[in-house]
């Protein structure tokens, strides 16, 4: 199962853009599964790390931090659904949410490699995000250019209104850098 995910994560990388119909083997519900399954391991492994850096944290600010992790990488994948639905595309929503959970992990990746070297990555993993998000939009919907920078901002605007979950939670504003 494992070897025909990575064959339908090819496909979704290589679409070319505005391509309006799918090839025949395309991605299922669970191409998803395994997607957000991988993804799910890569939130944990990077936030393990950086929960064994900080020795001493409280429960409560651990959970919060990983709540928020949580939301901010379920967002993106909402979005693109939500797009998918409205653009009247639910035959490519699968390959849509593999592509996209893909992107969504190897955001997380480099978000966490920059954070080891600088102090404030969180733009240029927006950015990144951003550009994924575009070619998401483009190559595996088939959007129009316009409609793939609105899809993009879209998704970018909702990744970053997730960190106001912070004020939301008790006990979360005191996280949030001063």
């Amino acid at each position: 199962m494992l070897n025909s995910y990575l064959q339908v994560l090819k496909q979704a990388l290589a679409l070319p853009a505005g391509q309006t119909e799918l090839p025949p083997n395309s991605a299922s519900y669970a191409h998803v599964g395994i997607g957000i399954g991988i993804l799910a391991l890569v939130q944990t492994a990077t936030l393990g790390f950086a929960i064994a850096q900080s020795p001493g944290t409280a429960t409560n600010v651990i959970l919060i931090l990983i709540l928020v992790s949580a939301v901010a990488s379920v967002t993106p994948l909402v979005v693109f659904a939500g797009l998918a639905a409205v653009s009247m595309r639910l035959d490519r929503l699968p390959l849509t949410l593999v592509a996209a959970s893909f992107y969504v992990a190897l955001i997380d990746v480099a978000f966490f490699a920059l954070s080891l070297f600088i102090t404030s990555g969180r733009s240029a993993a927006l950015g990144i995000l951003g550009y994924f998000s575009y070619r998401t939009a483009r190559n595996v919907l088939g959007m129009g250019v316009g409609a793939s920078i609105g899809a993009a901002l879209l998704v970018v605007l909702c990744v970053m209104s997730s960190g106001l979950l912070l004020l939301v939670i008790p006990g979360g504003e005191a996280l949030i850098p001063s």
